[in-house]
């Protein structure tokens, strides 16, 4: 069953797994993947204009299936500032 689910996630960097980690971090539509391996700042990044159009269609799936969004904590930032043009004043 483990090895299941993970045959079915994409590799880390892959075109796939670059446009999940796109949509999920409400970064722009913008088609690339790393070069295997993949982590350790090491890998070229590969852009649009260097990829097939398999490769292209994999970041897409990766996009439009990626159902999930980062939740980031806006109101953290927001008393922040507050407090620091109280202190200021």
């Amino acid at each position: 069953m483990m090895n299941d689910l993970l045959e079915e996630m994409p590799r880390a960097g892959s075109p796939e797994d670059r446009g999940s980690a796109d949509r999920y971090y409400y970064r722009r539509y913008s088609p690339h993947y790393y070069e295997y391996p993949f982590g350790k700042g090491e890998s070229p990044r590969i852009e649009e204009d260097r990829m097939t159009p398999e490769q292209i269609a994999l970041y897409k799936k990766g996009w439009d299936n990626e159902d999930e969004r980062k939740e980031f904590d806006y109101e953290e930032f927001i008393i922040e500032d507050e407090e620091e043009e109280i202190e200021n004043d």
